[in-house]
């Protein structure tokens, strides 16, 4: 994932995020090896995003299928 982001020119960092920033951000995504790529919806019943998939999860969501498919 972190690769896929690079590569698409967003900044990258690995790090734990301060639970004020996760509540306060414009998109959230959680990743693993099952889901892939999950839009977070909501945290602590406030919406994220407008409780939709942000425009860089979708961004990556996409790279990942299309990096899937030359495997």
């Amino acid at each position: 994932m972190l690769q896929l982001a690079a590569a698409a020119g967003l900044p990258v960092e690995l790090r734990y995020p301060r639970p004020e920033e996760a509540v306060a951000a414009d998109e959230v995504f959680i990743t693993n090896s099952i889901d892939e790529i999950a839009p977070v919806l909501a945290i602590d019943e406030k919406a994220v995003a407008g409780g939709k998939p942000g425009k860089i999860t979708i961004l990556l969501q996409e790279r990942l299928e299309a990096l899937k498919q030359t495997i």
